[in-house]
């Protein structure tokens, strides 16, 4: 009965939790492993007689860079999940009500127009690959920048967009226990309405990513640019990962709520059909999810957010957040 099948759900989720986090932990212990056995096979190293109790270090060098680079990969995150949709629709906002940090840049006008990978890092900073590769040693050129000069040099409104050519795309190192965690690369692309968002870099992310997250913003749901987009990449395909969220959900009225709802039903009827025609209704209510990001975000950093002059605590559970983010993890 309904009943049950509640319980049950509840019960899944709450097995995929543990289990996620058990990973994480391990994840954690993997790395430290890895730390401790690269140090006893490297260069001798007398600063770290006091850790080990002797001078560890066999002289392996090759070796002991490799799991030092198996290690860094590692720590990056082994699932990947690709944020994408309208341009504007909230990508950087709800990304950063994941990770409950003002990570990425929200308002329109900074917004990067490059691949940006979100990944663990002790360090933080952004490493830019760009396409070119070094004549000597054939790895992709890179350039290094604070998180500042990233987002001020990197963004839609600047006028020299040759550059953003010659960029494959950026890495973003941050120390953050969010969803991203040392679990899961988030991966921020452009808005889809900007010309260079469909590029070979962002097809290529899609195609490896775990799971692909597409935003539709819920004061203009669907726009052109939308129904091309989702009938290119997604109708008839029948994608087991990939997730729809509808932000900005909390300026809709209440009495438009429900014909909002069925114009997303009508237009994802092709993404959720299976191959015998019919349409999947377990799996479109999985993953079609209407959320209040920004809302979200000031939740998870305690602060209030202005509502005619008044400033109010946001209830993270009323954003749609939370439901997103269970389902996700």
């Amino acid at each position: 009965d309904e009943n049950r099948q509640k319980k049950v759900m509840e019960y899944k989720e709450e097995t995929i939790m543990k289990n996620y986090e058990n990973v994480k932990e391990l994840s954690n212990k993997v790395m430290e492993g890895m730390t401790v056995y690269a140090d006893l096979l490297g260069n001798p190293d007398q600063n770290k007689k006091d850790i080990y109790g002797f001078v560890p270090g066999l002289g392996m060098t090759a070796e002991s860079m490799m799991l030092h680079q198996q290690q860094e990969k590692l720590q990056e995150g082994v699932f990947q999940v690709l944020f994408t949709g309208v341009f504007n629709g909230g990508k950087s906002t709800l990304m950063n009500a994941l990770m409950g940090r003002d990570i990425l840049r929200m308002a329109a006008t900074p917004e990067t127009a490059i691949i940006t990978k979100v990944v663990f890092g002790k360090e933080e900073k952004v490493i830019v690959y760009m396409k070119e590769s070094d004549a000597h040693t054939g790895e992709k050129l890179k350039q290094e920048l604070t998180l500042e000069e990233f987002f001020e040099e990197y963004r839609v409104d600047q006028e020299d967009t040759e550059k953003f050519e010659k960029v494959d795309h950026a890495v973003l190192q941050v120390a953050q226990e969010g969803i991203g965690g040392n679990m899961v690369q988030l991966v921020d692309s452009p808005g889809t309405l900007n010309c260079a968002a469909d590029t070979k870099a962002a097809r290529e992310f899609a195609k490896s990513a775990d799971a692909i997250v597409y935003l539709i913003h819920a004061g203009l749901p669907f726009t052109e640019d939308d129904k091309a987009y989702v009938k290119e990449h997604f109708a008839g395909k029948y994608m087991q990962n990939l997730f729809f969220v509808v932000n900005h959900f909390d300026q809709v009225d209440e009495a438009g709520v429900p014909a909002l709802k069925e114009h997303i039903r009508t237009q994802l009827a092709d993404v959720f059909t299976k191959e015998n025609g019919s349409f999947d209704e377990e799996l479109f209510q999985n993953r079609v999810f209407y959320t209040n990001a920004y809302g979200a975000l000031k939740a998870r950093k305690g602060e209030p957010i202005r509502v005619m002059g008044a400033e109010i605590m946001v209830d993270e559970n009323t954003t749609g957040v939370p439901v997103f983010e269970n389902a996700l993890a």
